[in-house]
């Protein structure tokens, strides 16, 4: 007992000096405006940071005392403050920077690691995964390859067609709303076929919104909103280029670099990827991926107008890809007796964003986009030849009253044409333009509470006006920990080339009874954000909770064989939780685990059924470390699926629930880096046959629900790549 109260004695005093400060507060204009990417330093003690979107920093683990605190940015005059910082978490600090256009010194600040996670300085949830992140995860360069596995999203490819999306809480990605830079270019035909051929290296970060919090990115946004960010063009001299391949051939190639002209900053890249041979290990006679070929070029050049910034955008977009039976060729499309799906793909996009000054009590900005999908495939002895024309024009306007409170106003119009040469017993053509109008308040009554509120109203020629509100409060009441509560609606037109289902059964036998209805949702969620932070080690933990309820949401169930069933139900609904954690020391080693829970159930006459093809329930588990003074990191990670809801006839109610493990190492010598990734590290593939043959004739026919895990096992990816600047 003595040694005991010897040892608490000693360690009291080694505990208390091991408490750091911790410094948090903002980076505003002279108007109250939140600066983005401002830098913010203790010179003295050789830390710093920058901060957020909304000008908000944390600098954790400062010792106590008085510090000189110092933030500048280009374009405002640097500011220094002496703060005297006590142990614990104090006072925010507010740093206002006066505006100095002929302020052009470089500022160099050596800025913490960012990491991917939950944005804690937004009020909205909001889940951030970082450009290294992406690039890292890619092994087919590809940022979907980067998201499969990522907790709480569902984005295993149809093994047949190769087509995925994003889905969240349970439901299918049709229902997430996909964004570039806050537009959603991506819908129907695009988020099915246009996503595979966006490159990672090309997007900055990703911000993932589930749930109620991404109401006002779209009405459609029911599961939620995924928003890529762009690599930016004036990210001075940076240049990036990578090549990989796998034991099978599936091999990618980007080249990009950022910041080419001085004046009027631009930025270039161009990807591809290609499975050049039909693989089939395990001999059936059918790929076990889709042999394909795909190659993009993107653009973007900033051109200075005056006070403001203009952006221009462009990206092309080709693909082909095959799957089916390994003897087929060209000739037998449409046959009946040699299976095959070829899948042809072409879209460009065009883009503007205009950025105005700063320097009024409202700040303006517009963007807009133009996109032209063009599909020809063949499913089958079904053709789908198929059409897409959108149209994108947003105006906004932001203005922060003061410190407590800020607005933003925001107009715009959506346009879509949609032809195809189906024939079913429902038309599927559209043609419509929707404007649209945005209100948002955000109010901060103290340090502890921010409540935002907004509503979207669009009108709809079949429906009139359509509300979709939104609520989320946001309470901190200690720095390292937040809770939210959010509330909102949403509301979709359904068609039927906007659901997945129907693409991967390949729309053969699929069943239309009536005119689908547009589907309408309510939603709750509450999440919890700690944080714990020590000179050693830091920790995070997230946990969200959702209910969604639907009316007329659309029901898909597959009958015998290939045929499909699409109708609205009356009542439905989506539940479930997610938890995540996440842990960092500073001797670079890193545990992250999550795990989701949900069901989506619809009434069907008295009784409640489960949807179909849904998964029970999702784990993830990674152990990395990294080496920053030699170059080297390495990583363990497993993903675990559990059972989908069968249809009746398929011999048993549920899939197996399986895991798939990944290990991958990466060294670096300078600019030059080298990676080894190995993906289904214990060869698993799902014992089931996703194709059936008829025994009489010997003709392939593939059954959509049984396609729910990979046939191709294990892959080893060797990547080299080149990295400059940025």
């Amino acid at each position: 007992m003595r040694s005991l109260v010897v040892l608490l004695l000693l360690w009291m005093p080694a505990s208390a000096g091991a408490q750091a400060a911790t410094l948090h507060g903002r980076v505003v204009d002279e108007q109250g405006i939140g600066i983005d990417r401002a830098a913010v330093s203790v010179d003295s003690l050789g830390r710093g940071t920058l901060t957020d979107s909304a000008g908000r920093f944390l600098l954790p683990e400062l010792p106590a005392g008085r510090h000189t605190v110092r933030a500048s940015m280009m374009g405002f005059r640097s500011v220094t403050a002496v703060v005297s910082i006590q142990e614990d978490v104090g006072e925010p600090l507010t740093l206002r920077l006066p505006a100095d256009p002929l302020q052009l010194e470089p500022i160099e600040v050596e800025g913490e690691k960012a990491r991917s996670g939950i944005d804690v300085s937004e009020t909205v949830r909001t889940e951030v995964i970082i450009h290294r992140d992406l690039v890292d995860r890619a092994d087919r360069g590809t940022l979907m390859s980067a998201l499969d596995g990522q907790i709480g999203l569902k984005t295993r490819p149809c093994a047949m067609c190769g087509s995925c999306g994003v889905g969240m809480q349970g439901l299918e990605p049709s229902y997430t709303e996909v964004n570039v830079d806050g537009l959603p270019v991506y819908t129907g035909l695009g988020t099915l076929y246009g996503l595979d051929g966006v490159s990672a290296a090309d997007v900055e970060r990703l911000e993932i919104v589930k749930g109620t919090g991404s109401s006002l990115y779209g009405s459609g946004a029911i599961a939620g909103a995924v928003n890529l960010v762009s690599v930016p063009p004036d990210r001075e001299g940076s240049f990036e280029a990578r090549v990989s391949s796998d034991q099978y051939g599936q091999s990618s190639l980007h080249i990009g670099g950022s910041g080419i002209s001085e004046r009027a900053p631009m930025r270039l890249s161009f990807s591809a990827g290609a499975t050049p041979d039909r693989i089939d290990t395990n001999d059936d006679g059918v790929t076990d991926v889709p042999e394909s070929w795909r190659s993009t070029l993107n653009s973007s050049i900033e051109i200075p107008v005056r006070a403001s910034r203009l952006r221009l955008g462009g990206r092309a977009y080709w693909e082909n890809r095959f799957a089916g039976e390994l003897d087929w060729s060209t000739a037998d499309r449409g046959s009946a007796e040699v299976y095959g799906r070829e899948i042809l793909t072409r879209r460009q996009e065009l883009s503007l964003r205009w950025q105005g000054p700063r320097d009024g009590r409202w700040i303006w900005s517009a963007k807009g986009a133009l996109v032209r999908h063009d599909q020809d495939s063949w499913y089958g002895t079904q053709e789908y030849d198929a059409r897409q024309r959108l149209g994108l024009l947003v105006l906004s306007a932001d203005r922060a009253w003061h410190e407590k409170h800020a607005t933003v106003l925001e107009g715009g119009v959506r346009t879509e044409r949609y032809d195809d040469n189906l024939e079913l017993e429902t038309p599927t053509d559209l043609s419509y333009m929707v404007p649209s109008l945005v209100l948002q308040h955000s109010w901060s009554p103290n340090r502890a509470w921010t409540v935002q509120a907004g509503n979207r109203a669009e009108y709809y020629e079949a429906d009139g006006a359509v509300l979709t509100p939104r609520f989320t409060a946001a309470w901190s009441p200690l720095s390292m920990t937040t809770l939210r509560f959010s509330g909102g609606m949403g509301y979709r037109p359904v068609t039927l080339f906007s659901l997945d289902i129907a693409t991967e059964a390949g729309f053969e036998n699929v069943q239309l009874s009536e005119n689908l209805k547009a589907e309408e949702s309510r939603a709750v969620s509450a999440a919890l954000s700690q944080r714990w932070v020590s000179p050693a080690a830091s920790l995070r933990f997230d946990l969200n909770l959702f209910l969604t309820d639907f009316r007329s949401k659309a029901i898909i169930e597959h009958g015998e064989g290939s045929d499909i069933h699409i109708s609205n139900a009356s009542d439905a609904d989506s539940r479930g939780f997610e938890l995540q954690a996440a842990a960092l020391h500073r001797e670079g080693w890193s545990l992250d685990l999550g795990f989701a829970r949900s069901r989506v159930r619809y009434l069907a006459g008295e009784r409640w059924r489960d949807v179909e093809l849904q998964y029970d329930y999702m784990a993830d588990a990674s152990f990395g470390r990294d080496l920053k003074a030699r170059g080297l990191s390495a990583k363990l990670s497993a993903t675990v699926y559990g059972p989908q809801h069968l249809p009746e006839g398929r011999g048993r109610s549920r899939s197996a629930a399986y895991a798939i493990w990944k290990a991958a190492v990466r060294k670096e010598w300078g600019p030059l880096n080298a990676s080894l990734m190995i993906n289904n590290l214990f060869d698993w593939t799902q014992a089931e046959s996703p194709y059936i043959r008829d025994p009489e004739t010997g003709r392939l026919r593939p059954d959509a629900a049984l396609i729910y895990a990979p046939v191709l096992g294990r892959t080893i990816t060797l990547g080299f790549g080149y990295s400059l600047g940025g």
